[in-house]
């Protein structure tokens, strides 16, 4: 890599934490897999849905709004509410919508960062100011 300018001094360093920090494809994929099960004890409707079904909700949704296809949790959320209007109606729509992100969301926090990530963040925070996005 070249430099054509001198970099300016550096005050902080920010990471985004999926696929910096840890490899977030097998959290993701078991955290989709505790949510189908959430969802498969409580809404048979929306657990008889296809991948292409929930596929088609999610492309369904982004092309009425294009900013979604960069807010994943909103899309989630809207993809869940859209897949449980069968099973629950009204105020009932969004609380369980709420709970199936939440339940999501949970497991998708559930992870351990290696000793040697540790080791390196603890060298860093000793020079600069880290923040996790």
């Amino acid at each position: 890599m070249r430099f054509y300018r001198p970099l300016a001094p550096i005050h902080a360093i920010t990471f985004d934490l999926d696929d910096t920090l840890y490899d977030n494809g097998p959290i993701i994929r078991q955290a989709e897999q505790v949510l189908r099960t959430h969802i498969g004890e409580r809404f048979p409707k929306a657990a008889a849905m296809t991948p292409q079904d929930w596929h088609s909700i999610r492309r369904d949704l982004i092309a009425q709004t294009p900013e979604l296809a960069s807010d994943m949790g909103q899309l989630r959320l809207l993809t869940l509410k859209a897949a449980l209007q069968h099973d629950v109606h009204g105020d009932e729509l969004q609380r369980a919508a709420t709970d199936c992100f939440d339940c999501f969301y949970s497991a998708r926090s559930e992870l351990t960062l290696s000793d040697e990530v540790h080791e390196a963040l603890a060298s860093l925070a000793d020079v600069v100011p880290l923040v996790g996005i």
